[in-house]
């Protein structure tokens, strides 16, 4: 009896606990879990992996027999250009000399005489006129601008610049200081003074780019010349000026020799070029 009665007792209270609340929500949760789908099945970003790309045919590989193929064709030259050979410039035919003149008169009609001795005068007459116009080209020179010239300068006051008078005195050894023997030469003598060739001379206590500037280009100006003074050409290393008048004439040659601080002037009775 008693041993029934314990195992009755057992039995309610194993009842009891299993119809206790957290004993049924526990196994309820468990129940679901094991239910439930993972969530990995659930995720919509998720794709199913893309099949892989079959690999690509490789391309026929083709034999070339190298000791049989051709060097590539050269392309032909370009043809040169013909030479052109210049061309003999047609000349006047040369009349015959007094000899043959002679020998042809024996021989030839009085109409033909008479047509070849005209053709040797006018020749002989085209020749004379050509050299005298070259004569007369290089012989061009306005003597008279050059005495306008010469005049205006020996007019102009330099005042205490102008130490021409002083010249053998105190400034002619400076040409033995600044110019070497060959060039003071051209210029002056043994005795320091202007060559025989120079018409006219002054010695200006200014440097050379004043005395083009501001002494000479007035001096031409009053005589009727013209020169630019950044335009000249050099004699023995100096500054030589050509002075032209209205028509581009030549008039005067003017050399300005540097001393440093002063100034030769030296008028030329002719290009001293061409002496």
């Amino acid at each position: 009896m008693a041993l029934f009665s314990n195992s009755k007792f057992s039995q309610l209270t194993l009842w009891r606990w299993f119809y206790h609340p957290l004993v049924l929500t526990s196994v309820a949760l468990h129940s679901l879990l094991l239910v439930a789908p993972l969530p990995s099945a659930l995720d919509p970003e998720k794709t199913p992996a893309e099949a892989e790309p079959l690999p690509e045919p490789e391309e026929e590989i083709i034999p070339v027999d190298i000791l049989n193929l051709a060097p590539p064709t050269a392309a032909p030259p370009a043809a040169k250009p013909p030479v052109q050979h210049p061309q003999p410039s047609a000349r006047p035919p040369v009349p015959p000399s007094a000899e043959k003149l002679a020998q042809l008169q024996e021989t030839l009609p009085p109409e033909e005489l008479e047509n070849l001795q005209a053709e040797t005068e006018q020749s002989d007459s085209s020749g004379t006129d050509q050299s005298e116009d070259v004569e007369a080209d290089t012989s061009t020179f306005d003597g008279v601008g050059q005495g306008r010239f010469v005049g205006s300068l020996e007019a102009v006051d330099y005042g205490n610049f102008d130490q021409t008078a002083n010249w053998s005195n105190l400034y002619s050894a400076l040409i033995d200081r600044y110019l070497p023997p060959e060039e003071r030469s051209l210029f002056f003598n043994g005795d320091r003074q202007p060559v025989a060739d120079v018409s006219i001379f002054k010695y200006i206590t200014r440097n050379v780019e004043l005395v083009a500037s501001e002494d000479l280009a007035p001096t031409a100006e009053a005589a009727g010349l013209t020169f630019d003074v950044t335009q000249y050409e050099l004699y023995g290393n100096q500054r030589l000026y050509t002075l032209i008048n209205a028509e581009g004439t030549p008039a005067a040659y003017v050399s300005l020799v540097d001393l440093r601080g002063g100034t030769a002037v030296l008028v030329w009775q002719s290009d001293p070029r061409q002496i």
